[in-house]
């Protein structure tokens, strides 16, 4: 691909009384300026642009200042949270000058909820005596639990949906009987990430027992040692729904520590995955541009196209060759139709010597059936009629 400053051969011709020529140089424009907003907004190099979290693109516009100027934009799509840079390479006509300007792009971080870390300590329930409790069983023990909960001392208050019997609670055994709160909707602003909630113990005493006045006569246990075995086998049956509790207060507390520690992974891999994702998009489209660029240089270094323009007294051919035509001989050539055909008569001739093959001729302005042509060695380039 070749880059080269445009000429400009200004040859004035007396149609049939003689040739002169006049050459001066007119340079491609090294203009790579430009305007430039962001979201509709005016930005200038090294401006920051705040926006709100969730935002992936963003609306850059650039204005060259010279029409013939491109510009090439990256890092407007794909956003991620966080700081973001979003740059435009302006290059000017002649294909070598440009400038560079860049704008950071700041993606909000999402606001995070408040976390409930404990729920706040109720009050034992007092349920009377084993035998004469005051809730007969656990749906009269729940309907007279509370319906919200409070968290992290007094600082919100949670909805309960219902109770849940943890313990089996029996009114008849003197012991402590676990009810364990089923959460309603938190309320907004929020956050229960450790899956906290709230209990309450209901109490049953034991019945307390009044001994007989006299011992006992069966020839058996005394009332005393019979009294003492019954506590011993209560105290064995608390013993053991204590111990199944802690185990599985234990079980719960490992499978969820588990759960959050595979959230936590699942979280971070995707957080890669998607950066590499970007990083890839970004990449590809950094390639396209490029490919754009230089097939677009490619085009116009292959194109041949001229353009007459007559006025009351001159007619101006104004031409873009080739660029292989670089370095060769160029004629223009006036065709006049008479009688015996067609004359063909050398108006002039240059030598494409900065090799972008553009060049602008002034003629004495043409009558009617007169063209123009421009001829290299053999072949006719360009061609047109008055």
């Amino acid at each position: 691909m070749l880059r080269f400053s445009r000429i400009l051969i200004s040859l004035i011709l007396a149609l049939g009384l003689g040739v002169s020529n006049l050459s001066g140089a007119i340079a491609a424009s090294t203009d790579a300026t430009a305007t430039f907003t962001v979201n509709g907004v005016a930005q200038v190099d090294g401006d920051t642009i705040n926006v709100a979290h969730g935002t992936t693109t963003v609306t850059v516009i650039a204005t060259p200042t010279d029409g013939n100027a491109i510009a090439v934009i990256t890092g407007d799509t794909g956003l991620a949270t966080g700081t973001n840079t979003v740059t435009v390479v302006v290059t000017a006509e002649d294909g070598t000058t440009s400038i560079t300007t860049t704008f950071t792009v700041v993606v909000a971080a999402a606001v995070a909820d408040t976390e409930i870390t404990s729920f706040d300590a109720i009050a034992d329930v007092a349920a009377g005596t084993a035998g004469a409790a005051t809730y007969a069983n656990a749906a009269a023990v729940i309907a007279a639990l509370p319906n919200t909960a409070s968290a992290n001392t007094n600082a919100v208050s949670v909805p309960v949906t219902t109770w849940v019997d943890t313990d089996t609670y029996n009114p008849a055994v003197a012991g402590s009987y676990t009810f364990t709160a089923t959460l309603g909707t938190l309320p907004a602003g929020w956050a229960n990430t450790g899956a906290f909630t709230a209990t309450v113990e209901i109490v049953v005493a034991a019945a307390v027992v009044t001994p007989p006045s006299t011992p006992s006569t069966g020839g058996g246990l005394s009332f005393a040692d019979e009294e003492k075995v019954r506590l011993a086998n209560e105290k064995a049956a608390a013993d053991k729904v204590a111990a199944e509790k802690a185990a599985a207060d234990a079980a719960a507390a490992e499978k969820l520590a588990a759960e959050k520690l595979a959230a936590e992974r699942a979280e971070a891999d995707k957080k890669i995955a998607a950066e590499e994702a970007l990083k890839a998009a970004e990449e590809i489209k950094a390639a396209e541009a490029a490919e754009a660029l230089v097939a677009a240089a490619k085009i116009k270094a292959a194109k041949t196209s001229g353009k007459l323009k007559q006025s009351s007294k001159s007619t101006r051919l104004t031409l873009d060759l080739a660029d292989k035509y670089s370095g060769q001989i160029a004629f223009i050539e006036l065709l006049t139709k008479t009688k015996k055909g067609t004359k063909v008569t050398t108006l002039d001739y240059f030598v494409l010597e900065n090799e972008d093959g553009t060049a602008t001729v002034v003629l004495k302005k043409l009558v009617k059936g007169q063209r123009i042509q421009v001829r290299i060695d053999n072949a006719v380039v360009f061609r047109a009629t008055a």
